[in-house]
Parts: C-alpha cells; sequence; structure tokens
C-alpha cells in the first residue's frame, strides 16, 4: 500500500528496491525469475539472492548485468501494522486502516507532493537517506530542532535526503533542463530539454 503510485514497472522496482513511507520492495518479493544471458537459462532468484540494500540490488552491480528480470513472486502480508507517517494518517478516516483505505491515503498525498508522471517526466526519488551517528544527528539538531529522523536497529540515525536538500537551499534550483522539484526536493524533474 505504501509503495502505491511510483511510476515504473517490476522489474526497475526490483532492481533499485524502491522504496517509500519506511517500506521497501524487499519486504514483500519472495523470490524472481531472471533470465541469464550468459547460460540461455532462466533462473529462480530467492529474496536472499537479490542483496537487497537501501535503493539497490545485485542487480545494479556491473557484473550482474546479464541477470534480466522477467518476474517476480510478491508475498504479502495480510496482518502487517505499521507506524504510519502523519502525511498518510491525516489522511485516512478515524480508526479505519484497512489495506484499500491506506492506499487511498497513499494516493491522495503523493498527489501533493510528487508530479504527475503524464504531466512532467521525473526520475522520482533515487537519493539515498544517510545513516548518521546518534552524535552527529544531536550536533544537527542544535541548530534544527525540526530535523526528521527515524531510529534504525544498529543504533544508527536515518534523515530524509529531501529535508537536507531543502535545508541546502536547492529546493526549485535547476540546471540544463533539470530542476529540484519545487513541492519536494527530493525529486528532480526534467523542466524543459534535460537530456542524459
Amino acid at each position: 500500500e505504501l509503495l502505491s503510485g511510483i511510476p515504473g514497472l517490476v522489474g526497475g522496482a526490483i532492481i533499485n528496491n524502491i522504496s517509500a513511507l519506511g517500506q521497501e520492495i524487499s519486504a514483500i518479493v519472495s523470490e524472481g525469475t531472471v533470465y541469464n544471458t550468459k547460460n540461455n537459462q532462466f533462473e529462480i532468484l530467492s529474496n536472499d539472492d537479490c542483496h537487497f540494500r537501501q535503493r539497490s540490488s545485485i542487480f545494479k552491480q556491473l557484473q550482474n548485468r546479464h541477470l534480466i528480470i522477467i518476474d517476480a513472486i510478491f508475498q504479502m502480508n495480510q496482518n502487517w501494522i505499521r507506524d504510519l507517517s502523519p502525511a498518510i494518517t491525516n489522511q485516512l478516516a478515524r480508526n479505519n486502516h484497512s489495506p484499500l483505505n491506506i492506499r487511498d491515503a497513499v494516493m491522495r498525498a503523493r498527489i501533493t507532493r510528487l508530479p504527475d508522471p503524464r504531466v512532467v517526466s521525473s526520475v522520482g526519488q533515487f537519493f539515498k537517506n544517510p545513516s548518521i551517528e546518534p552524535s552527529d544527528a544531536s550536533n544537527i539538531r542544535a541548530d534544527y530542532p525540526d530535523m526528521p529522523q527515524w531510529h534504525l536497529p544498529d543504533g544508527q540515525i536515518k534523515v530524509p535526503v529531501a529535508w537536507l536538500i531543502e535545508k541546502s537551499g536547492l529546493r526549485g534550483k535547476g540546471q540544463r533542463g533539470f530542476q529540484i522539484y519545487s513541492r519536494n526536493a527530493g525529486i528532480i524533474i526534467n523542466a524543459g530539454g534535460g537530456t542524459a
């Protein structure tokens, strides 16, 4: 539900281990079929075989470019309960956290923060949210008490890269046809004429 509305295809989603609102696609990929162009064989890769990391998987590594994702099996958890961000809970009807209502709330929140892919070309948010030491987080919070953060199981603190980009003053700035999106500093859009 939290990944709803992200433009793209299944292969790209797995290659990049897309994530949004604290959910990564790796959390629901059970296995995938790939075509190995080196041996001309189809192979089944488990979730562990994909070596998912934040915004990454084995498919991003140059030595694995011979693996073409054909399909994937997703294992959904019907009993999941998670802390939802205020952007989502504010969109939900009171005490109605059904998957359909959460998806609808995510889609409404996306409209306010993300460019409509039918109107504006975008590479989306491909930046990685940095993980920092708690002491570094404390130092930043001394100057920016509103700094959003998430505590990770390894003791590190994750900070949203969009917030960092915004605080650097780059929101809305552009060059060579590309621009940091004015509604969400974590997204780069093609403002006209940008080419890779």
